[in-house]
């Protein structure tokens, strides 16, 4: 009877052991699938939503020059990171800034598929500061280059909302939009959160 009892308590706990082997690669499988997928999407072109407005959001963005994303901190988070920082991790990529601009090098870049052209509003939403003066920044779409100078409304400290200019786009299909900086007073004037074209009907 205790070897019954011993040789039973082995197999139990063999099987816990096993289904924990299972569960952690079954977790790791689907942790691996969400990121192929995301790499995936990473690679395609935006796409205009229902209403034609095409949103270029930062953690969309290709970055050149010494420009950064923030914050970034789950991403040094290594232990058990799948299991215990998915929804975590998304939330903070999806809050993302651009930030660290330092000069003419630095370069923002998003490719959007264009399903109707039109004439559309050219808009940055960004944060910055009240002292933020005399530094310009320049938008080029469609072979069209807008700019600009930084500005502060205490009203939207959360979000300066700057309407550039209009662009007409005569083409459906893949575009670039570029974002980059003319003149620079300081390296933390501009957080960028996203550029959106917006038909000139709905603006």
């Amino acid at each position: 009877m205790r070897y019954f009892c011993k040789f039973s308590c082995s197999n139990l706990i063999l099987v816990t052991v096993g289904d924990l082997i299972v569960a952690s690669v079954l977790v790791l499988v689907v942790a691996l699938g969400l990121k192929t997928l995301a790499t995936q999407q990473a690679g395609k072109p935006l796409e205009q939503d229902f209403n034609g407005i095409v949103s270029l959001s930062a953690p969309d963005a290709q970055l050149d020059g010494k420009l950064q994303l923030y914050p970034m901190d789950l991403e040094k988070k290594t232990t058990n990171f799948e299991y215990f920082y998915g929804r975590e991790l998304h939330a903070e990529q999806r809050s993302r800034v651009i930030r660290n601009w330092t000069g003419p090098n630095d370069l923002v870049r998003w490719d959007f598929m264009l399903k109707e052209s039109g004439e559309f509003e050219v808009e940055l939403v960004y944060r910055t500061r009240s002292d933020s003066f005399g530094n310009e920044f320049e938008v080029q779409v469609a072979e069209v280059s807008l700019s600009g100078l930084v500005r502060f409304d205490q009203r939207f400290p959360d979000g300066q909302r700057h309407l550039m200019g209009r662009v007409h786009i005569e083409q459906p299909g893949v575009h670039t939009l570029l974002v980059k900086v003319v003149q620079l007073s300081d390296r933390s004037f501009l957080e960028l959160l996203r550029v959106r074209l917006l038909p000139v009907e709905v603006t």
